[in-house]
């Protein structure tokens, strides 16, 4: 294995009050791995294989195993593929009911704005009308 000109396998991480010099202690602590990283320890046998396009320049047996089984059995393959279209179905769907759930409640604010106003054509005009909701929503900076 190569050596690689970044020597560290590890960097880590913690946030400061800079003005007091002293840690925040928010709990919060980042490794950053190095993939860079060339050494011939674990991290840098993890990183050579995490760099690796062929199964056979891997050097982590678990690791190759499963890469070449993914990758090589059409059983696997279709399984793999179908995780994965399951997972974005699963993530656009979430999207959409996130944006929906955001609509919703912009409609709301509009018409509670407008009903505070006594603008009851407008709240009419509002749930029926498109192009009459968008200009409400600039009237009222609800973009």
């Amino acid at each position: 294995m190569q050596k690689r000109r970044h020597t560290l396998a590890l960097q880590n991480i913690n946030r400061i009050i800079e003005e007091l010099s002293r840690p925040f202690n928010d709990g919060e602590h980042i490794i950053y791995v190095n993939g860079d990283y060339g050494g011939s320890d674990n991290i840098g046998k993890l990183m050579n294989d995490f760099r690796s396009s062929k199964v056979d320049d891997m050097i982590l047996e678990p690791l190759k195993e499963t890469v070449n089984r993914y990758k090589n059995t059409p059983k696997e393959v279709a399984a793999m593929c179908a995780d994965l279209e399951k997972w974005s179905m699963d993530e656009r769907s979430e999207g959409r009911a996130e944006g929906r759930a955001e609509g919703a409640e912009l409609l709301a604010r509009l018409l509670k704005l407008l009903q505070a106003e006594g603008r009851t054509d407008d709240v009419r005009l509002a749930l029926e009308d498109k192009e009459a909701r968008e200009r409400l929503y600039k009237e009222y900076h609800l973009e």
